[in-house]
């Protein structure tokens, strides 16, 4: 009767780690087909990005180019104004030189209008070039700036799904190597072995720095911990408190750890 009660119990325990194991790899199936997909949309955001930013650039080096050009034209004027300045008060000193015959003073005095004429046409040129160069439109960043800023959303949502994924990933080793003893107990069970070759409680151990250490638990926390060692060898440490959906949870297999988990207060910490 105890054995049937034993095997009924095994049983019932291998199915529910059978089905804790089903939905485990339920979620990391569905986590994965959501990582493909925020993947793509980083990408897709990414090509836009570069684009646009592409254009943009462009965009700037013509505009810079433009304004170069203008700036110079504008120097050539400026230096056209005074070359004809120099020129109008040469001849106007020409005009006035006492040795000179009246004929010839009329001509210097024509020449002295005539570049008096020339400075006041570069003048306007050059004012006109001030106004294009002021006019010239600087290129529009609106456009790269909000596909930068979607590009960023896009990229902490997938770096948030990666990390949810691969704690599934490692929640889903664990139900299987669970579902994996428990079937095996049953198996060996149905077999003749005897229950009392089995224990589904595993063993507390003492407290244990080092062991801390190699699970890379803060020092704060290890007052407060709890650690656990499985029939397979394996060792459960908890820590921070709180309910099983807060506390931090690491795993170590030998000196190796195999699973870790933060507290719910430092993975929001961390997520800031």
């Amino acid at each position: 009767m105890n054995d049937n009660f034993g095997l009924k119990k095994a049983y019932h325990a291998k199915q529910a780690a059978y089905d804790e194991m089903s939905n485990a790899r339920e979620k990391v199936t569905n986590l994965s087909q959501t990582l493909s997909e925020a993947y793509s949309e980083t990408e897709k955001l990414q090509a836009e990005y570069d684009e646009s930013k592409a254009k943009q650039d462009k965009a700037w080096r013509d505009y810079n180019i433009s304004q170069l050009d203008l700036k110079d034209q504008i120097a050539a004027k400026i230096e056209a104004v005074k070359e004809c300045n120099a020129l109008e008060d040469k001849f106007v000193l020409m005009s006035r030189d006492s040795d000179e015959n009246p004929g010839k003073a009329e001509v210097y005095a024509d020449a002295a209008k005539y570049f008096y004429g020339v400075a006041m046409q570069k003048m306007v040129e050059r004012d006109n070039l001030i106004t294009v160069k002021r006019n010239v439109p600087r290129p529009d960043n609106h456009e790269s700036e909000q596909i930068l800023a979607k590009l960023k959303l896009a990229r902490a949502a997938h770096a948030e799904i990666l990390e949810e994924y691969h704690s599934a990933k490692n929640e889903l080793s664990v139900k299987e190597q669970n579902f994996k003893r428990l079937n095996e107990k049953y198996n060996n069970l149905r077999n003749g072995e005897s229950a009392n070759n089995y224990t589904n409680r595993p063993e507390k151990l003492d407290f244990d720095e080092s062991l801390f250490v190699k699970a890379g638990i803060p020092e704060e926390y290890w007052e407060n911990s709890s650690t656990r060692k499985r029939a397979d060898g394996k060792i459960d440490i908890y820590y921070g408190g709180g309910d099983a959906s807060m506390h931090g949870h690491v795993i170590m297999r030998g000196d190796e750890v195999e699973y870790a988990r933060p507290p719910r207060a430092i993975a929001s910490v961390a997520n800031f």
